[in-house]
Formats: structure tokens, sequence, C-alpha cells
């Protein structure tokens, strides 16, 4: 496994069945995929953005929601300081540091990827701190895991049914448009349904996106967002028969009433895969190394991706340092292995890669998580097959089993970043000699 520390960026630290060191490549992609995330960070953008913000000189509220929650509100706090009446910061379990944070902030965690009551519990508290503070402008800071960390549900939709929902949205291979759309059907406050709560305020947002384009209305499932082309979500995918009816049965007309009862004071992308992709580039360009920056957003499934990715740099691509962007998807089965979506693509690439010692590529969220591990992907080479095969594993079982981070644990080639600051979707990058 190679694991970062975040309290020291160039703390490496590497443990391998069969290699004692990093090889030159590997370790050209780790420090490019550090600098990178860097780039994106939570703290950084909100300091950046807030520079020359109406709000930096005014009393206000803040909202920070997501899993890059607790770094967009540590450098809001930073330049705000005083004119901070008071903030709420909703995040993932174990993705809060109080301690980092002063006194005016209240601080709780919800479960992701799959919702439970205190994502119910933190929708209560953040309607109870809107109304508390309604004679305050307010400022939200949202990033990707708002969808799962917080929740208003209708009255006929239950805990146990929208945990179903979800646990059937992440197995299902869809992109995260079909799957914020559904999620914004059955919400109360998704889809900009939040507005109706925000009537006659002031409200400023600052978004770091983990979705293709960029677009607010899917960034969280659009707390504050109507989709200005279809106000009332369109769900154009077959979906099972008790989720139809779920969605039925829900008020998608309050989305609609929302566009008059609030109304944004502005908003702003402050991170997004594109600008990750960009800061990579650079990184690489100022080593001198040949760059090749790939317009194509990564959205196939996560093993024909690897596969796809892996032949084009073996057959095709040119020598030099290749970036990629974007989100795979997988369809699970009922009970699947341990990884996600980037080791399944980083097994795959490994498959096509074996026995080739000119290439190593890197998958891995850039919020530090994979599916519902901890880990954050993988870094591959031509040897990590026959690693994995050493300790007695099978990397097409693996792959079939959707237990690609047991392989990739095992090859030592599992990548733990822990918590980042930031979610802007995944990176793969690969070096080609």
């Amino acid at each position: 496994m190679i694991e970062f520390f975040n309290t020291d960026y160039n703390k490496v630290t590497c443990k391998l069945l069969v290699l004692n060191v990093l090889s030159n490549m590997r370790q050209q992609l780790l420090e490019c995929f550090q600098k990178t995330i860097e780039s994106v960070h939570g703290q950084l953008c909100v300091q950046q953005a807030l520079f020359e913000h109406p709000l930096k000189s005014r009393q206000c509220t803040v909202v920070a929601i997501g899993k890059a929650a607790q770094a967009m509100a540590q450098g809001a706090e930073q330049v705000l300081a005083e004119k901070l009446i008071s903030g709420l910061l909703i995040t993932k379990h174990q993705h809060s540091d109080v301690a980092a944070l002063s006194q005016q902030w209240q601080c709780h965690e919800a479960a992701h990827p799959v919702p439970d009551e205190s994502s119910l519990e933190t929708g209560r508290r953040l309607l109870e701190f809107l109304y508390a503070y309604a004679d305050f402008p307010v400022l939200f800071l949202i990033s990707g895991g708002t969808s799962s960390l917080v929740e208003v549900l209708p009255e006929h939709i239950s805990l146990k049914q929208w945990q179903r929902l979800n646990e059937w949205l992440l197995a299902s291979g869809l992109d995260i448009g079909n799957i914020n759309a559904i999620r914004k059907a059955v919400s109360d406050i998704k889809g900009g349904k939040l507005l109706k709560h925000l009537q006659n305020r002031e409200v400023h947002a600052l978004l770091i996106s983990d979705v293709p384009d960029d677009h607010p209305h899917i960034i969280g499932s659009g707390l504050l967002f109507v989709d200005p082309d279809h106000p009332l979500p369109e769900i154009n995918i077959d979906v099972p028969e008790w989720l139809k009816q779920l969605i039925n049965n829900s008020s998608l007309d309050d989305a609609e009433s929302s566009i008059q009862n609030g109304q944004l004071s502005s908003q702003q992308i402050i991170a997004s895969n594109r600008m990750a992709m960009e800061a990579a580039a650079y990184f690489i360009g100022t080593a001198g190394q040949p760059v090749f920056l790939h317009e194509d957003c990564l959205e196939a499934n996560a093993e024909q991706a690897g596969k796809k990715l892996a032949s084009y740099l073996r057959d095709e691509a040119e020598s030099g340092f290749h970036i990629w962007g974007g989100e795979t998807t997988m369809v699970l089965s009922d009970s699947p292995g341990r990884g996600g979506r980037n080791q399944h693509l980083a097994l795959s690439a490994a498959c096509e890669l074996s026995g080739n010692e000119q290439i190593t590529l890197l998958a891995a969220g850039t919020d530090g998580s994979d599916g519902p591990t901890e880990d954050a992907g993988g870094i591959v080479d031509g040897k990590t097959i026959a690693r994995g095969q050493l300790a007695g594993l099978d990397e097409l079982e693996c792959l079939a089993k959707a237990d690609s981070g047991c392989f990739l644990e095992a090859a030592g080639d599992l990548l733990y970043t822990g918590p980042t600051g930031t979610n802007v979707m995944d990176l793969v990058m690969a070096i080609k000699k």
C-alpha cells in the first residue's frame, strides 16, 4: 500500500511485497498528484474567492457542506474573521476537525456514501440554522458528498426506503447526472427546493465541482439551484417499480415554485476537474516533460475504461505524461468485494500492461476515497499482476467480484491519502517512457 500523510506533503511511504523503493515513474506520479490536490484544496480556493468578495467586509453566516467542507470552512474563517457571526459545518464522518475552527462553528458529521439517520438529523440542523440567523446574509460552501450528507424527506418516504434508493443508485452504473436527478425528485431540499427556506435572504455560493461540465444544479443535487432547462426533475431511464412509486408520490412542483421563493446573489465555481488537470499539466510541464492533456471526459464503465486507456498507452500514445479526468461507473452485484471505480480501473489497466516496463498509471479520487472504501485508488505498472499473483490472488477473479482493492493491496499498489480537502472527481495520470 502506498500512503500519503496530509500533515506532511513531502512524506511518502510505500509498502510493497516485492519492491523496496519507489520507481522513478511512480515517484513522479505521486508527487504530481499531491501538487495537483494542493492546487484545488478547499481552503486555498475559498480564500482566493473571498479576497474581493462582497461579503468580505460584512457580517454574515456560513454554511459549509460536503466532503471538502472542513477545508472550505477554514478558508472562509481566515478571510471573514470577526465578520463571521456563526457557521454550520456538515461533512462526512471523520472528516471534521473542531479544534481547527473557532467557537462560532456548529460541526456535524453524517454518513457517506449511503445516508442514514445522521443525514436526516443534519437536514434538520440546516433548516434550524437558516431560520435562527435569518437576518444575516448567508454564504454557502458546497462540495461533493452533499447529496448523502444532508437531507429532508417528504413525509411519505421512510429512512429505510431512502437508504434502499441510494444503495440501488450506487450499484446501478448510472452517471452522476441521472443519479442526482432521482435524488432531487424525492427530496424536500434538493433541486433548488432549499430556496423556499431562504426567502428575502441575501445568498451567495462558492462551489467545488465534482460533476462533468460543472453544472451547479447537479453538484450536491442542487440544494440552491433549479435546472434552468428542466425545473421539474426529468427521469429518462428505466427504474424499478418501487422507485417509480417513490418518485411519482413526491411533490415535484416544489422545485418550480422555489424559483420565485428564493434567488442567489452570486455563485462561483472555485475548483473543478478541469482546473486540476490543467494544474497537473503545469507541474509536469515545468519539469520539461512532454504533456498530453486528454479532453475526453472519463465516464464509461471503469473496467472498460481501464482496458481502453492501457491499450492506448501501450499501442498508440507518444512517450510523455498523459492526463485524463472524469468519473467512471460500476454495476455491482449484491455482494461486491473491496474496491471502487478507480481501483477497478487501475486493476483492469494492469491486466493490459502486464509485462510492460515502459508505462506506470495512477487512478485516484481527488477526495481521497473511492466508492465505499477509504482508499483513493491505485498506482499500477507492468509488474502489478505478477506481484498480486505471488500473493495467491487471481486478477480476473478479483475483477469479476469487484474485489480489485484486495488485489491491489496484495500487490502493494493500493493508494491511500486520507481526506484531501477537495473533491473534483477523479484523475488518471500515466507516464510512458
